[in-house]
This record gives C-alpha cells, sequence and structure tokens, in this order.
C-alpha cells in the first residue's frame, strides 16, 4: 500500500503517465486483496482499458479508473465464487 501511495504523491507533482487517482485508488485497492492480486487485477483492467480504447469511435485518452473499478468488481466475484 505504502508504494502506491508514494507514486501517487509522486504522480502529483511529475508526469507518470497516471494519474494520482488511480494510484490512491489501488492502494485503496491492496487493502482488500494480496500482491499477487493486485497484479491481477492490474492486467484484467489493462485488458478492460484496451477493450474500451478499440471499441471507442474517437481515439483519445480515456479514463483508467473506471476501468480498475470493473476488474475489482470481477476479481473480487471470482475470487467469493470460486471457493
Amino acid at each position: 500500500m505504502l508504494v502506491f501511495v508514494l507514486l501517487a504523491i509522486g504522480a502529483h507533482f511529475f508526469f507518470v503517465g497516471m494519474g494520482a487517482g488511480d494510484f490512491l485508488l489501488l492502494a485503496t485497492f491492496s487493502l482488500t486483496f494480496s500482491s499477487t492480486k493486485i497484479l491481477w487485477l492490474i492486467q484484467i483492467a489493462s485488458a478492460f482499458g484496451i477493450l474500451v480504447f478499440v471499441l471507442k469511435k474517437e481515439r483519445d485518452r480515456i479514463p483508467f479508473v473506471p476501468c480498475l473499478f470493473l476488474s475489482y468488481h470481477a476479481l473480487l466475484l471470482f475470487t467469493m465464487f470460486s471457493k
């Protein structure tokens, strides 16, 4: 969690391609998931982001927070029902 908070502070002051809110949301999600599940969450969110970018008509920047939110809930449901 501390890594994501430090990345959020760095993203606030320097341009790193992601906003500080993305890292703060990942820090919040890291309270409920392990580090391997967080890596899966980022992978699923990236796949959602690529899918949204391909399906959009305009080719501009897309927000990553909704992709993180959808992947969090998909991973949460998978974790709950896989046991």
